[in-house]
Formats: C-alpha cells, structure tokens, sequence
C-alpha cells in the first residue's frame, strides 16, 4: 500500500452508494482550497462514483487505488470547487423594476 499525503481521512468501509459521495461531498464543504481528503471505502461502486462526482464538481482527483476489496481515492479541493458550491443566495441577484 502506498502512503500519500493527505489533510483529513474519512472511511466509509461498509456503506453502500450513494452514501460514500455523498458523505464524501459533506466532508469536503468545511475543508479549505488545496486540502487533500483521503477517502477510503468498500462499495466496489464507488470505483465509477466518486471519479465522476470529481469531475463533475471540479475536484483534482489525484490517486485511485484498490487493495482487495477497499478502494482509496486522493481528492485535492480546488477553487473551482468552493465557486460551485457556495450558498445559492450568493449566485441570486435579484433587480426590482419600478412599474409604478
């Protein structure tokens, strides 16, 4: 097993998707831009989910590995992350017209 450098762990050995994204997604909202989340898990699912939930959330996924039946990813916050997921009243602008 290789030892990467990581910020905080999160093991979610047991549950079943979506739990691990999900779960993983909760973790990542209070971590800051370039920490490194190891995420470690055992749904042979999560192989396919969490490389496209980095994609599509604008993360680095930065290692894949499998021993045996766990599955351990590597996963660096980005800029493009934290921009894409703050509050939505942050991306509302709302412009009031005078009809009157």
């Amino acid at each position: 097993m290789t030892k990467h450098h990581s910020d905080v762990s999160l093991d979610l050995s047991g549950l079943l998707c979506p739990l691990p994204v999900l779960k993983t997604r909760k973790r990542m909202a209070s971590m800051k831009d370039g920490e490194i989340l190891h995420v470690i898990a055992t749904d042979p699912m999560v192989a396919i989910d969490m490389p496209h939930f980095c994609n599509e959330q604008g993360l680095e996924l930065l290692v894949q590995e499998k021993y045996g039946g766990t599955i351990m990813f590597w996963i660096r916050i980005t800029p493009s992350h934290k921009a894409q997921n703050q509050p939505l009243q942050n991306h509302l602008h709302i412009q009031s017209t005078d009809d009157e």
